[in-house]
Parts: structure tokens; sequence; C-alpha cells
């Protein structure tokens, strides 16, 4: 072939079928570390999407906290009550009162 034809791209068909051809030409003991390597790989990914996951979570929470703050701030300086502003904000009155 002068080029690759278009059904041997990345992700089609005969691009799998090569990589089950090459899975059976491994040794018992290379398809166990294989697969176990695909696991460990796996495992690994899962960790990452966590720890994202988890640090987004964290982020928001503390952006909103800071937002309810701001916010309280800005009334409180507007002169509404403290107990409505922690009502309205979720804050706990001690925070209202320190801002």
């Amino acid at each position: 072939f002068e080029e690759k034809p278009e059904m041997l791209d990345e992700g089609g068909y005969f691009e799998e079928l090569l990589k089950a051809a090459a899975y059976e030409s491994l040794t018992r003991e290379e398809k166990r570390k294989y697969i176990k390597t695909v696991q460990m790989r796996g495992d690994y990914q899962n960790t990452i999407d966590f720890a994202r996951e988890q640090g987004h979570e964290a982020g928001f929470a503390e952006g909103m906290e800071k937002k309810a703050i701001d916010t309280a701030a800005y009334l409180k300086a507007a002169g509404i009550d403290e107990g409505i502003i922690a009502t309205a904000t979720g804050l706990p009155p001690e925070t209202v009162r320190s801002l």
C-alpha cells in the first residue's frame, strides 16, 4: 500500500483483530502479566478519577462557602438582621456576627 487503508485506522475492526491475534500469540505467563498490567492500569485510572472528583467537590464546597460569607458580609453592611442573614445563607450565627 502507498498509504494505510482507512479500514486499518486506529480503533477500527482490523486493529481489534490484530490485537486479538497478538494476545493469542502470547504464552500463558505473558497473558497473565498482560491481564495484570491492564487491571493495574484500570485501578490507577480509577484512583486518578476519584481524586479528581473529590478535589472538584471540595473546591466547589469551598467556593460556595466563600460566596455565602461574601453575601452575608454584604447583607450585614446593608443593615439586614444577623439572624435573617444566618438563615438565608446557612452560615452559623457566630460566623455572621464575626463579619
